[in-house]
């Protein structure tokens, strides 16, 4: 086995690795996505009132820079 091949199978075996690791992440990203559904059908205006809100402060504090 050259080195080419053993950086390839290590390359391979570390992205195997991080990917098992990501399988709980999209889990969780999945379950917050439907929860936040689930928030703005049942409190679409208070949604977006939250949501003006906080893009208001946010345009405030970038036009003070």
């Amino acid at each position: 086995m050259d080195l080419g091949t053993s950086r390839a199978n290590d390359a391979q075996a570390a992205f195997e690795a991080v990917e098992d690791k990501l399988v709980p992440v999209r889990e969780g990203l999945g379950e917050l996505d439907q929860r936040v559904r689930t928030l703005v059908r049942e409190h679409p205006v208070a949604t977006l009132l939250g949501a003006l809100t906080a893009g208001y402060f946010v345009g405030r504090l970038i036009a003070k820079r």
